[in-house]
């Protein structure tokens, strides 16, 4: 549709193409970003806004849906909730409601109706694991995109822990696919009414009707709460299901985790493949690291979670992705008993190095996931340095910067100074201290060299006599880059930014150029250095490639639009390709040869590390402990490797990125743990 007459052209810098639909509380627009991405862009309408209750109401459907990532749901990429129009702007995917597509073409197929219980299944799953109860699941709020259903409208949805916004009494939902409690106490609902809804939007695709279909709303929602469903034109296959979601006690409604199992249950065996007997070991490893007893059905959903995600071990079709190495087994271990936001691992050349708390690092083998050593700095030798420096007690962390030569290096750091440790990486001893009485904001390694970074100086030091080989001082910040093909200052200032090559042993100018506007660096690859602009401004956010060879800049990418989670992104380069991941989920690859981008795709998930390049695959770890894997040359997803939901993991997540070592894959899970992927 094109818009009408009164319609804005523009909303929160966003351009309006069009309408995509309108309803009583407002009106959903094709729109496009200043970067020219595609978004659906849904605007309140002025009455409503001036409701405090509907405000309100408003403002948790953003809320909630900022909290939700997962594949089986539009990740919301912008929103004004306190605009005297309020607006949330969400990745636009394209498609038709399943209410249209019933309507148009009547109930689905049965391997149709497959493929949506598991997607439905799949979005409920990570919504609950959010702390959301969506609260209206229906037809009208399924997408069915070329990637399959997509959940879409946090309109009441709720946390699990919020606030009743129905004060006033009123009944907010649809009655026809609402659950019985939410009906007699829509305050007082769990996510077993997301279940109950799947339930009837199940039969409605499969009937072209709903089970508790009336004249009326009043008359279903008398039929929901006293009646029993009419499921007589549901599939023999699929009656049971929905009969379970749609019981009348929550507590005789099966998970979300249950459905993907009952789904795998009913469906053709899949080909045994050489991968099976490592499917059984994980699940076995799963269930040995649990402390607690667990029941036989967590099995059957841990194998579902690969086996249906295309995970690391078994691709979908049943095909391995590689074969594991003769020997290998999967294991888990713990860094640390209680987990913490922002556990970090680091790989080193045959075992991973984790911080496991505020000061200690650890050695896990990579053969069998055991512990070779702890190294734990002295209490009294923190609580010394702390009463000298900040009487207060900041809580003090360490920080892992690189393993080589024998040496693990890692800083021990509070908000008043850094201190430089070296440990034998074999042992775990520690081999040379240095505390520093002026905080450097990085330090950088090379196999010959350390680098400390302050605000406007650069100090290089030989790392293993430990004196100091050159210092540089410059006019602004100071970005220093030893990419293994050379050492590159870059002193950013307005209105350029200057990029000086040097020597590494003596800090010797090789060359030296200038390029328009202050850049950040990003990343480095074979013949060039990469820098993003700032953030803000027309500008913000541009890709910007540096050929260390012809010394000329040309931008990549374009700017995009200025969202905190659109240009919050990490990179990393290999010898043809540039990864960019954004922390909303979206991933660009920039071919590296010619500076062009080679695709862009979205995977529906926040990320919460820099990507990993290795094998021809980008890997990715989710902010839910997710692994994803991507094809380098189209983007396409190759499998998906579900979280490690061992316990819940109340709000930590990791920030490692996924580890490569010999071939295998390791990650760090929000809820503390390092594991195989593969």
């Amino acid at each position: 549709m094109t818009l009408l007459k009164g319609d804005p052209t523009e909303v929160g810098g966003y351009r309006l193409e069009g309408r995509l639909g309108a309803g009583g509380m407002g009106v959903v627009y094709a729109a496009r970003s200043p970067g020219g991405h595609s978004v659906a862009l849904k605007v309140i309408r002025r009455q409503w806004a001036e409701d405090p209750e509907f405000r309100a109401r408003f403002e948790l459907e953003v809320a909630a849906a900022r909290m939700v990532h997962s594949r089986f749901t539009a990740p919301v990429v912008d929103a004004d909730p306190h605009a005297p129009e309020p607006w949330m702007a969400s990745l636009h995917l394209g498609g038709e409601s399943l209410d249209a597509r019933v309507g148009r073409q009547g109930p689905l197929e049965s391997g149709e109706l497959r493929r949506l219980a598991a997607a439905l299944a799949g979005a409920l799953r990570d919504i609950h694991r959010a702390g959301v109860v969506h609260r209206d699941l229906k037809p009208g709020n399924v997408l069915l995109t070329g990637d399959g259903p997509r959940v879409i409208d946090f309109g009441i949805a709720r946390a699990l822990d919020g606030h009743p916004l129905t004060e006033t009494g009123r009944v907010v939902g649809t009655p026809a696919v609402m659950a019985p409690e939410q009906l007699l106490s829509c305050a007082e609902i769990g996510p077993e009414a997301d279940v109950f809804s799947l339930g009837s939007v199940l039969a409605y695709a499969a009937m072209g009707r709903y089970p508790f279909e009336a004249d009326g709303p009043y008359a279903s929602a008398y039929r929901v709460v006293h009646e029993e469903p009419d499921l007589a034109d549901v599939p023999d296959e699929f009656r049971r299901l929905v009969a379970d979601c749609l019981a009348k006690d929550p507590g005789g409604r099966p998970t979300p985790e249950e459905i993907l199992a009952s789904l795998s249950i009913a469906s053709p065996p899949l080909r045994t493949a050489p991968g099976a007997a490592v499917v059984r070991g994980l699940v076995a490893a799963v269930l040995r690291w649990s402390a607690r007893p667990v029941p036989g059905w967590v099995a059957a959903v841990a194998v579902l979670a690969l086996l249906v995600a295309g995970g690391a071990v078994v691709a979908v079709g049943g095909r391995p992705e590689f074969p594991a190495p003769a020997g290998w087994r999967p294991w888990e271990t713990r860094i640390r008993e209680v987990a913490a936001p922002g556990e970090a691992c680091l790989a080193g050349p045959d075992a991973i190095y984790c911080e496991a708390g505020s000061r200690t690092v650890m050695r896990v083998d990579t053969t069998d996931g055991t512990v070779s050593w702890r190294h734990t700095i002295p209490a009294r030798e923190v609580a010394a340095e702390l009463f000298q420096n900040h009487p207060t007690g900041p809580e003090a962390t360490v920080e892992l910067l690189g393993a080589a030569n024998g040496r693990l290096w890692y800083a021990h750091r509070d908000t008043a100074y850094r201190r430089l440790r070296v440990l034998d990486i074999r042992t775990g001893k520690s081999l040379w201290t240095r505390t520093f009485t002026e905080r450097p904001l990085e330090i950088r390694l090379t196999e010959s060299m350390y680098f400390l970074v302050y605000n406007r100086r650069v100090e290089a030091f030989d790392v293993t006599t430990h004196a100091i080989r050159w210092t540089r001082h410059f006019r602004h910040l100071t970005y220093l880059i030893a990419n293994g093909h050379g050492v590159y200052l870059a002193d950013v200032g307005r209105p350029r930014t200057t990029v000086t090559a040097v020597e590494e042993d003596t800090g010797a100018r090789r060359w030296s150029t200038t390029v328009d506007g202050p850049l950040h660096y990003q990343v480095s690859a074979p013949g060039a250095l990469y820098f993003r602009t700032p953030l803000g401004g027309d500008g913000g956010g541009a890709l910007v490639r540096l050929d260390t060879r012809s010394r000329k800049a040309a931008t990549v990418l374009p700017p995009v639009a200025a969202t905190r989670d659109n240009l919050a992104h990490q990179a990393v380069a290999h010898s043809d390709v540039v990864c960019i991941a954004h922390h909303n989920g979206t991933v660009i690859a920039v071919d590296h040869k010619t500076g062009t981008m080679r695709w862009r795709t979205s995977v529906g998930v926040r990320i919460s590390a820099p990507p990993t390049l290795a094998g021809g695959r980008i890997y990715l770890a989710a902010a839910d402990g997710r692994v994803i894997a991507l094809d380098t040359q189209r983007g396409k997803q190759v499998w998906d490797h579900q979280p490690r939901q061992t316990e819940q993991a109340h709000g930590s997540w990791a920030r490692s990125p996924v580890m490569s070592i010999n071939d295998n894959l390791y990650a760090v899970s929000p809820q503390g743990s390092v594991y195989t992927v593969r």
